[in-house]
């Protein structure tokens, strides 16, 4: 059984129908390892609640709040998978587009070309002519 150690001059308060210490047999040896340090157990309890008292009041709607914030988060992340999709579907669709460009104006080119050499023959009456595409890049 463990046992609080008295304060010098406190008395142990006995219930009714028990005996107090005071009663003991003075033949029942006290053992040492039954005692505890009071005081250090004091100090562990002032400290625990100061460390408990500094986290400050707990947060009743937490639990709710964080089940907003990971569906928020699962939203955000749907969304930003969304647009990575859409932006690689515009990077295909932007090539597709500049593949067709570049076709079209090939063709155009060479059918204009054609055109160019003949016109150039009736207007002059006979001779020869020819367009060239020059590829290279201009500075903006």
């Amino acid at each position: 059984m463990l046992r609080r150690r008295k304060a010098p001059g406190e008395v142990s308060p006995s219930l009714p129908g028990t005996a107090s210490e005071d009663t003991q047999a003075p033949d029942a040896p006290e053992d040492e390892s039954e005692t505890i340090n009071w005081d250090r157990i004091e100090e562990m309890a002032a400290d625990l609640t100061e460390r408990i008292e500094a986290m400050g009041p707990v947060n009743l709607d937490a639990i709710q709040e964080y089940d907003e914030l990971e569906q928020r988060q699962i939203f955000l992340e749907k969304q930003n998978a969304d647009l990575v999709n859409s932006k690689a579907g515009l990077h295909a669709v932007i090539a597709k587009i500049n593949r067709t460009t570049k076709e079209l104006f090939a063709d155009s080119f060479a059918k204009i070309r054609e055109n160019f050499q003949i016109m150039f023959a009736e207007l002059f009456g006979g001779g020869r002519a020819n367009l060239m595409l020059d590829r290279r890049k201009r500075p903006a």
